[in-house]
């Protein structure tokens, strides 16, 4: 404390489950010393994963589907049961699938590619359900587990019960 701008002030923190000291300068912020810290979230991967897409591919709206691409290769079954399915969100840290643009293009898409299956950010509900498809079949994704649950139950039973945009909050 009292410390001011250009003067060292050791920090102690835990890295890696080890406490560590670290010395950080406080520089000047409107008159006043002042540091910075930012949390992050790490992980670390018990297996190497890596997702070669084309340069022509960006965005955050495929988080969903390489984030399931990623557990169908980790785990032994097929998530699709060797289906076409398709969809599209954002995805947090934490598993939750947010909003995207462009989702009724997206749609007519994959229908047009032969999903038979679309699995739909929750925000996006309203927009998918103007959709005019006739051949897909629209599953309200709140999480990744969610859309996880919701292809294993469709894979045992195509007429199952699942998350619809219908029942959207």
């Amino acid at each position: 404390t009292g410390a001011g701008a250009g003067d060292p002030v050791d920090f102690v923190v835990r890295r890696q489950g080890e406490r560590r000291t670290v010395e950080v300068t406080p520089t000047e912020v409107d008159g006043q010393p002042r540091i910075g810290i930012l949390p992050g979230i790490g992980y670390e991967f018990p297996i190497e994963v890596s997702i070669e897409i084309p340069d022509s591919i960006g965005g955050p709206s495929a988080g969903l589907m390489f984030s399931l691409g990623i557990l169908d290769t980790l785990t032994p079954d097929s998530l699709t049961g060797g289906r076409t399915i398709a969809g599209t969100g954002t995805i947090t840290a934490e598993g939750e699938v947010g909003p995207i643009g462009g989702i009724q293009q997206k749609i007519v898409a994959a229908e047009g590619d032969g999903a038979s299956l679309f699995l739909v950010p929750p925000d996006n509900c309203a927009d998918a359900l103007e959709t005019d498809v006739d051949d897909i079949r629209l599953v309200r994704a709140d999480t990744l587990s969610d859309a996880r649950d919701a292809l294993e139950t469709w894979v045992d039973d195509p007429d199952a019960d699942l998350p619809s945009c219908e029942d959207a909050p």
